[in-house]
C-alpha cells in the first residue's frame, strides 16, 4: 500500500494524469482486498474521472469494470448494472471481446441475484 501511495503522490506532484489514474486504481485494489469497499469505490470514481480528463478509454473501461465489482460487493445492484452496461458498451467499442464476456458474466450474476434468471441467458 505504501509503495502505491508513494507512486500516486509522485504522479500528482509531476502532473502525470495517466499514472495518477493507474496508481489510484492500484490503491483501490488494495482497499478492495482489505475489505474497505466504500474507500475502493471512492478511489475508483476518482480514477475514472482522471481517465476521462485525458480521454483514456481503456482506463475508463478498466475503472468501470472494477467499479462494477465493488458495487456488486456493496449490494448496490442497480448501480452495478448501470455501470456494467456502460462498461460493456465501451469494451465493445474498444474491441475487447474478453472484457465484454467477463462483464456479461457479471450481468448474468446480477440477474440471478435479483431472481431474474431468465434474463441471464
Amino acid at each position: 500500500k505504501r509503495i502505491f501511495q508513494q507512486a500516486y503522490d509522485l504522479s500528482r506532484l509531476y502532473h502525470d494524469t495517466w499514472n495518477e489514474g493507474e496508481n489510484i486504481r492500484s490503491l483501490a485494489e488494495v482497499a478492495y482486498t482489505l475489505g474497505e469497499y466504500p474507500l475502493a469505490e471512492q478511489m475508483i470514481y476518482e480514477g475514472i474521472l482522471l481517465s476521462e480528463k485525458i480521454g483514456d478509454r481503456v482506463g475508463i473501461a478498466n475503472g468501470l469494470g472494477f467499479l462494477g465489482t465493488v458495487l456488486f460487493r456493496l449490494g448496490k445492484y442497480d448501480d452495478c448494472q448501470m455501470i456494467n452496461s456502460r462498461c460493456i458498451e465501451l469494451l465493445h467499442d474498444l474491441g475487447n471481446t474478453h472484457g465484454v464476456t467477463w462483464q456479461l458474466l457479471i450481468s448474468a450474476e446480477l440477474h440471478r441475484v435479483h431472481g431474474r434468471a431468465e434474463q441471464a441467458n
